[in-house]
């Protein structure tokens, strides 16, 4: 019964450091995941998703200059520069090249692999996949150690560091809602809880664990670093295309209600034109029929006139005549 109940507890806390450590790497790969080069590790397939060898190499390039991973003059395997863009299960062979390439970069960097092997990764070997992780994030914590103190503003010399103090007053610092939602409530379960809530950021340790470990308190500042900055520059980029967008709808609107004022000017202006040209054409007409009947009048009074004067002709010609 000592035995199940030993395993059982071993399964879980492999299941939990599966999770925790996925949560690291997704972090750590967050702008290939979002470029769509790899899709996120999930807890479940973690060991299967790393016997390739192409998901390790790109942790690898997260932290370290190329010049630190190959010999001058060496390229990488094709399988580890093509792997991102195939999104294929590699041949077992293509896979022992790359892992062999991976580790060979491990021991360049100093990264601790005693007792895992490159066979060990391609066969899925859950805890030494696990052992061989953790190495990685330990190597990782000691370079970013200090700027990551630095930054959450605790001192480098205090040890044991706390995570119980450090966690909750680091987000009551960084964003004014924290500091709404935990007030009153400095317990490290509320604090972690935001933070994955707020910026996705997933705890590596538990909050009713007694000493959490430095390494695990340092790679989680730092996730909560890179993930607290970008949130504040997609903001200022928001805020900032929030304002350019209003500028953009309020010079649309002036323009928009500019041009229905040219417009309005130009019917009525159109609308004046034709009422005085109808107005002039009326005119015009009056003018000229008044014209019209004058001039049919002087031409009836001359024909009279002619008559009159016919007549008077004919009368004296009758008299001569008769006389």
């Amino acid at each position: 019964m000592s035995n199940r109940r030993q395993s059982v507890a071993s399964q879980l806390q492999s299941e939990r450091d599966c999770r925790r450590w996925a949560g690291w790497m997704n972090g750590r790969l967050e702008g290939a995941i979002a470029a769509a080069e790899l899709a996120a590790i999930g807890a479940e397939e973690f060991a299967a998703r790393l016997r390739s060898g192409v998901v390790l190499w790109m942790l690898l390039e997260t932290f370290a200059d190329p010049k630190e991973l190959l010999p001058a003059g060496r390229q990488a395997p094709r399988g580890l520069r093509e792997g991102r863009r195939r999104h294929r299960e590699p041949s077992r062979i293509e896979a022992v090249d790359n892992l062999n390439c991976v580790f060979g970069a491990l021991a360049r960097l100093g990264v601790n692999h005693t007792g895992i092997g490159p066979l060990d990764v391609a066969d899925a070997k859950t805890e030494l996949v696990l052992g061989l992780v953790w190495s990685i994030v330990a190597h990782v914590v000691a370079r970013e150690r200090g700027p990551v103190l630095l930054w959450a503003r605790a001192s480098a010399e205090e040890s044991p560091l706390s995570a119980a103090t450090i966690v909750p007053r680091l987000l009551r610092d960084l964003d004014d809602a924290a500091r709404a939602a935990l007030d009153g409530r400095g317990d490290l379960a509320s604090a972690l809880a935001y933070a994955e809530r707020r910026w996705g950021v997933a705890p590596l340790f538990d909050a009713d664990d007694a000493n959490v470990d430095e390494r695990c308190l340092v790679a989680y500042l730092a996730e909560l670093k890179k993930r607290a900055r970008d949130a504040a520059v997609r903001d200022a980029l928001a805020e900032r295309d929030a304002a350019v967008t209003s500028k953009v709808v309020a010079a649309a609107v002036s323009t928009a209600v500019d041009a229905a004022i040219a417009e309005e000017r130009r019917a009525a202006a159109a609308a004046l034109a034709a009422a005085t040209d109808s107005v002039r054409t009326e005119e015009r007409g009056g003018g000229l029929a008044a014209l019209q009947e004058l001039a049919d009048g002087h031409r009836a009074e001359k024909r009279a006139r002619a008559i009159g004067a016919a007549a008077a002709r004919s009368a004296r010609s009758t008299a001569r005549r008769c006389g």
